[in-house]
């Protein structure tokens, strides 16, 4: 008996592993076609996920809780400055400010974090003089750049609602929308009346 009960706390032990973490998105994308896909997952207007090539007949699923980062870079009087990279939480609003504090020898530009003061959102604050580039990378890799003008601020929905771009071909697909955050894509090839080739997103 003592057995059974061990081995049924273990099966549920690893179910509840297996399960994607509350909040965040984990999808599968099929490429059906002969052709390279290319696609970008957005939560609101985030992107948390971006393939530059997926071959013929392959699979992509996304990461459940994809390590994301923004970071900022501007350039004074010719000189390009660098912030550190900070962590973002797609399920916490969060405010990100571009910064230059005045140091004994340099300038030092740092982007700094507040609880955000948008409910849903991320605010990036450019408080400089210049224009600033913020830099969002998923896992290490740079998914999405924007650029905010001087002493000016984006908001950025963290609304959870997804949209998957799809380029096949060169071609960019109309944009598919989700509040799933499990769903699963088909990309595929399809044929009209004049047997000119064409793609569609299947959801």
């Amino acid at each position: 008996m003592k057995s059974l009960t061990k081995k049924i706390v273990q099966t549920l032990a690893f179910a509840l592993l297996a399960l994607p973490a509350m909040g965040h998105a984990s999808m599968r994308i099929d490429n059906n076609t002969q052709h390279i896909v290319k696609f970008a997952i957005y939560q609101g207007d985030v992107i948390i996920s971006k393939c530059f090539g997926m071959l013929p007949d392959q699979f992509f699923i996304t990461q459940d809780d994809p390590m994301l980062t923004v970071s900022a870079t501007t350039i004074i009087r010719g000189n390009t400055y660098v912030s550190q990279s900070v962590g973002i939480e797609t399920d916490r609003s969060a405010d990100y400010d571009a910064v230059i504090h005045a140091g004994t020898r340099q300038q030092q530009f740092t982007l700094e974090q507040r609880d955000g003061s948008t409910v849903g959102a991320l605010n990036i604050s450019n408080t400089l003089s210049e224009e600033t580039q913020f830099t969002f990378q998923s896992n290490g890799q740079t998914v999405q750049s924007i650029v905010v003008p001087a002493n000016s601020q984006k908001t950025l929905s963290l609304a959870r609602q997804y949209k998957i771009v799809v380029v096949v071909d060169g071609v960019t697909l109309d944009p598919v929308v989700t509040t799933n955050p499990n769903a699963n894509f088909r990309v595929i090839s399809t044929v009209d009346r004049d047997g000119n080739e064409g793609f569609e997103v299947q959801y």
